[in-house]
């Protein structure tokens, strides 16, 4: 991030501050309760997001030795 940007986000943070507010937006956005209960939304958000990027898994200092493995269970599959 180059200085101008940097300078530009504290002076609106600063802002912020003076102003009490924790929002950035002139309006505050709502989702729905059920976005957060429903089934079928969660395993849609885990196909198109959790499954699709790269998760660390365990760090190296967890490995014993070469050749060692851990097991993890994740959202789309035991590895």
């Amino acid at each position: 991030m180059d200085r101008n940007t940097e300078i530009k986000l504290l002076q609106e943070l600063v802002g912020l501050q003076e102003k009490q507010s924790a929002f950035l937006d002139k309006s505050v956005a709502t989702n729905p309760v059920r976005y957060y209960f429903d089934p079928a939304r969660f395993e849609g958000e885990c196909d198109k997001i959790l499954k699709t990027i790269p998760r660390p898994i365990a760090h190296s200092s967890e490995l014993a030795a070469p050749g060692s493995f851990l097991r993890r269970d994740t959202v789309s599959a035991t590895l």
